[in-house]
């Protein structure tokens, strides 16, 4: 136990080191087997949820952040839109993140009950429709084009698993724990 406790904690600590390391040790923890994430899955997941969304670069000197029809963009002192580091980095590794949620999910299963620290239950399932919908939000383009659709794919995929899922171990109450999502406007 003390060993795993261990790993998990080098691995959380390592996520926001660099993109590269994000998405290994993303994946390494979606990875793990179950004995590994029994009693230490809410910690897990409220650490990988955060890492799901765009988070706004530094303030550089000559450009400002804006948002534009759903699009991340930069617009220098001119009103030039251009692309900057914002779109560039991070799109693969919000992509893996969610991956690993997708797997963690796959891994521990779904079942009724409250245990947050154990499962993915009725006490933890709205956060992650909540992630998923959100990530469903995903349009940075970069030079490579829409690196958001391949969060918003990994969303898609996650939120069809976690639903079938949910559907054949809590069916009785799908529809009042899809109820309480809350879904924010841009």
């Amino acid at each position: 136990k003390e060993a795993c406790d261990e790993v998990l904690k080098s691995y959380l600590s390592n996520l926001d080191t660099s993109e590269l390391h994000r998405r290994g040790f993303s994946l390494a923890i979606g990875s793990l087997p179950e004995f590994a994430l029994v009693g230490r899955l809410d910690q897990i997941l409220v650490a990988l949820i955060g890492r799901c969304t765009v988070t706004p670069c530094p303030a550089t000197s000559s450009l400002s952040p804006c948002r534009i029809s759903g699009v991340n963009l930069l617009v220098d002192l001119d009103g030039n839109k251009t692309h900057g580091p914002e779109q560039e980095r991070w799109a693969e590794g919000r992509r893996d993140v969610v991956r690993a949620i997708s797997r963690i999910v796959k891994t521990v299963g779904v079942c009724e009950g409250s245990n947050v620290t154990d499962s993915i239950c009725e006490a933890n399932i709205v956060q992650l429709y909540e992630c998923y919908l959100r990530c469903m939000d995903d349009y940075t383009v970069d030079r490579r084009g829409d690196v958001g659709a391949w969060v918003r794919e990994a969303a898609m995929t996650g939120l069809e698993e976690l639903t079938l899922l949910a559907a054949r171990q809590i069916s009785s109450r799908i529809g009042t724990i899809l109820s309480l999502i809350h879904i924010s406007e841009p």
